[in-house]
């Protein structure tokens, strides 16, 4: 246990777990990675069998770093276990803040289940972690990952143009941030 969180303890929501990734979990992070598809609006991908094999390799590592910063969970499917996807939040202890991002299989797309798994890395964030501000950047032309964020009530706070390059092209980047006071007043409403 590591600032008063266990790093692999599961996240739940309705319909969700968010769990420690496992070395077992090789096929469905491939299965989510590896096609442009899926990774269309991200910088990395799509990923050979290699790459996969990395990121399990180092992200378990990475559960025993002290203090542990980035939290890291496989997105599964509450009812049958199916892992659907990634997701984590990046602590910033200089700042207090920190960065959420996601991934999901794209037959799990538009079922609200990002905007779900969102949600629980803001709680986690604000609640657990005592984070200040949570902040999540995507691809300027990634309208449903923007609706996940505002759904969430993170406002844009900027759009940078041609902020980074993703297989030989520039991109534009919307950042979405919330503040642990306005998740507060949220949380107050939603009870």
């Amino acid at each position: 246990m590591q600032n008063g969180v266990d790093p692999i303890k599961p996240l739940k929501t309705d319909r969700l777990i968010l769990r420690a990734f496992q070395e077992n979990d090789y096929e469905s992070v491939y299965a989510y990675t590896n096609s442009i598809d899926y990774v269309n609006y991200k910088i990395w991908g799509p990923n050979a069998e290699g790459d996969t094999c990395d990121f399990l390799k180092k992200t378990i590592e990475n559960y025993d770093v002290e203090p542990l910063l980035e939290f890291s969970f496989a997105v599964t499917i509450k009812e049958t276990g199916q892992l659907i996807g990634g997701c984590n939040i990046l602590k910033n202890p200089l700042h207090n803040d920190a960065m959420i991002g996601w991934i999901l299989h794209r037959d799990y797309w538009q079922l609200g289940f990002g905007s779900e798994l969102a949600h629980e890395l803001l709680r986690f964030g604000f609640e657990e972690l005592k984070i200040h501000r949570i902040w999540a950047a995507c691809d300027s032309e990634n309208y449903n990952t923007c609706r996940v964020m505002e759904r969430n009530k993170m406002r844009k706070e900027g759009h940078f143009i041609k902020n980074c390059s993703a297989r030989g092209q520039w991109r534009g980047e919307f950042i979405y941030a919330i503040l642990d006071e306005e998740w507060q007043v949220l949380s107050k409403a939603i009870s």
